[in-house]
């Protein structure tokens, strides 16, 4: 078996995650989140969606709940036939949530991310190494989300556009603001691609220096003010 068997282009392993939050009614946001896996992605999420019909509900609460905090009664979700190994999955879970983001002077800060990749903590801890680091198969997500706010909110700040690139990984944020008829919607599109299996030493610094950028990146909020 050839390297390119055991690791395949990135985009062979691609995970689009697309999220929905509605602030748009008079009580708590609802938020909903689509989940679209392929190659390594696909059997990562039969495992950790599947089971009984206790687990699955499990899971999706934990989800929600990384991203959101609180959830308000029971999460929502229509799951794929996660033993159809031929067909393709999708999932998409929704529920009421406490409260998104957090207050501001005079408004409110939403995160940027909902599902940050922490590359410092998980792939690049050490401040040097003198040998190759090893991350497994590359991989690739695409993440789109789309804070809905009543229309007649007022955004104060927006994250800058971001692309960067290395020969291991590249990273690439597009944020905006888009007036509708009933809403004002903000929308984050990221691209975060691990290209390589293998970071040698001599990359490693500039590795973990581009690590660091997307994990700043990641941790930017924008600032609106909700006007109902």
């Amino acid at each position: 078996m050839c390297s390119s068997d055991l690791f395949p282009e990135a985009a062979e392993n691609r995970l689009v995650d697309e999220t929905i939050v509605d602030m748009t009614g008079e009580g708590p946001a609802r938020v909903e989140v689509v989940q679209r896996p392929s190659g390594r992605w696909d059997p990562l999420l039969r495992r950790t969606y599947g089971g009984d019909e206790t687990a699955r509900a499990a899971a999706v609460e934990r989800t929600l709940s990384r991203r959101f905090g609180a959830v308000v009664g029971t999460p929502e979700a229509t799951h794929p036939d996660y033993e159809a190994l031929d067909m393709g999955f999708q999932l998409r879970m929704s529920a009421a949530v406490e409260k998104v983001g957090r207050p501001s002077d005079g408004g409110l800060e939403l995160p940027s991310s909902l599902a940050p990749d922490e590359l410092l903590k998980r792939a690049a801890p050490e401040s040097t190494r003198d040998t190759d680091l090893l991350l497994g198969m590359p991989w690739l997500a695409e993440r789109r989300v789309v804070y809905r706010l009543p229309r007649g909110s007022r955004v104060f700040d927006l994250p800058g556009s971001l692309e960067l690139e290395t020969e291991d990984m590249s990273y690439s944020r597009a944020v905006s603001a888009v007036p509708t008829e009933t809403a004002l919607e903000i929308v984050v599109v990221e691209r975060m691609e691990q290209r390589s299996h293998r970071v040698p030493a001599d990359r490693y610094e500039a590795f973990r220096e581009a690590a660091r950028d997307i994990d700043r990146a990641q941790a930017e909020s924008i600032e609106v003010e909700v006007i109902r």
